[in-house]
């Protein structure tokens, strides 16, 4: 009936959360400190970028489903 009429039927939010994630993964046997390296050419970029609002990087084992190795990193990037 009605209420299913008035109800939005949406696979995906309307809205954006101005969110993104950059992951990133050297060949095994890479460095933690050549990874932070790669890691900081990125935050470099993202610094150049005005619409970046705050981002968070972290290199190997920080957990989670994107970095749990030495030879990964990731950053969490928020725009305006």
């Amino acid at each position: 009936g009605y209420f299913f009429a008035a109800v939005p039927k949406e696979f995906m939010p309307s809205t954006d959360q101005s969110r993104f994630i950059v992951a990133l993964r050297a060949p095994l046997g890479s460095s933690i400190d050549s990874m932070d390296r790669a890691l900081r050419r990125v935050e470099e970029t993202l610094h150049r970028h005005s619409e970046v609002n705050t981002f968070f990087a972290a290199a190997g084992g920080c957990g989670g489903a994107f970095s749990q190795q030495v030879n990964q990193g990731v950053a969490y990037v928020t725009l305006v």
